[in-house]
């Protein structure tokens, strides 16, 4: 990185620092620990193709029509989602974390297996209505900010 390159850096840095701090504690709060969202983060990344036809394809945008799609869209595409260990080895996340982290979302129907992988569940797009909205607004904070 150049000198010029280094300090318009660290001006922008400086600008989006406090937005950066709301987002990460946004983030903490909707999952507890930042472990957690790494591994909800990384099932989805398995699912994306899976998520987003199911909600583009999607004319009813209510959450229970788009679950319903994403769901469909995840039976028709034959191998999709993740596992354990594959996350564990992305994420440098101990195993037996991963599994326990997996367990909670379960409970809470936010994964669950499918043809012997985890994928996202039904209650994905009410627990992510929130998140949708919060990622938005940061995102088009950050692009006006990070001109």
């Amino acid at each position: 990185m150049s000198e010029i390159e280094e300090k318009h850096f660290i001006k922008k840095y400086g600008e989006i620092s406090e937005d950066l701090i709301m987002f990460l504690l946004f983030i903490r709060s909707k999952f507890k620990n930042f472990d957690s969202a790494i591994v909800f983060l990384s099932i989805w990344n398995s699912c994306k193709g899976a998520i987003i036809e199911g909600v583009v394809e999607s004319d009813d945008m209510s959450n229970k029509s788009v679950s319903k799609n994403i769901q469909k869209k995840l039976n028709e595409i034959g191998r999709i989602g993740t596992n354990v260990m594959g996350i564990s080895r992305e994420t440098n996340i101990p195993r037996t974390t991963v599994a326990r982290i997996v367990v909670d979302f379960k409970k809470a129907n936010l994964v669950k297996r499918h043809k012997g992988n985890l994928v996202v569940a039904e209650n994905l797009r009410e627990f992510n209505e929130n998140t949708r909205k919060y990622l938005d607004k940061f995102f088009m904070c950050i692009k006006e900010k990070y001109k």
